[in-house]
């Protein structure tokens, strides 16, 4: 990642909306904004994980963080998971899955 001395998490925001830099770095910083539980980093996540033209891998680990995030928070949408890429919904399930299963309890979510 660059040498960026923003503070957290603005300087990983930063990164992942930035189309130029490389999906390792972007990827990289989808992941480790799941420390976060602000819903600017909420909001920031969901436009990668919803967005169909997303590198996958981004928005895959995007989807993760999202999960994270929710389970920390004690939130869960199934309207925003309507709206996730497939993977980005695969790896947010996974993450409800393993700690939360009772939100999944609903088959429609669950498929």
């Amino acid at each position: 990642m660059s040498d960026n001395h923003a503070p957290q998490p603005e300087g990983l925001l930063s990164v992942l909306l930035d189309r130029t830099a490389t999906t390792s770095e972007r990827d990289d910083a989808a992941m480790d904004l799941s420390a976060y539980d602000s819903d600017h980093v909420l909001d920031a996540l969901l436009s990668i994980a919803t967005d169909l033209n997303e590198d996958w891998v981004v928005a895959g680990s995007a989807g993760e963080s999202i999960g994270e995030i929710w389970l920390r928070r004690g939130t869960f949408d199934r309207a925003v998971i309507e709206r996730l890429t497939p993977l980005a919904r695969a790896e947010l399930l996974g993450v409800i899955a393993a700690g939360r299963p009772e939100w999944l309890a609903d088959s429609r979510v669950a498929s």
